[in-house]
């Protein structure tokens, strides 16, 4: 899959399905599963595009922090584990405890 293939408009919709609330006290609209496929396919697209691995390795990180869900922060993990082999670089700045 070429990543200028992906649209900005499906894009969009995949950030919106990952987004965590602001509000600490408040939930996602999204259910875990649907939240942790999304990370899942960011993951994906980070993989092939080293631009969108910069972009969202500190998204990602700050959702391995504050998730709740276990589903959802084991498919971050999963996604960071793959950019760190991949971009070794670009994840040195996060300190990630396993």
């Amino acid at each position: 899959m070429n990543p200028g293939m992906v649209s900005h408009k499906m894009l969009t919709m995949i950030q919106g399905v990952i987004a965590s609330p602001t509000d600490a006290s408040s939930t996602s609209p999204y259910s875990a599963a649907l939240r942790a496929q999304g990370f899942i396919t960011i993951g994906k697209i980070c993989l092939l595009n080293e631009e969108f691995a910069k972009k969202y390795v500190s998204a990602l990180a700050r959702e391995l922090a504050v998730c709740k869900d276990a589903v959802v922060r084991n498919n971050v993990m999963l996604v960071l584990c793959d950019l760190c082999i991949r971009y070794g670089s670009k994840c040195k700045s996060h300190n990630f405890y396993c």
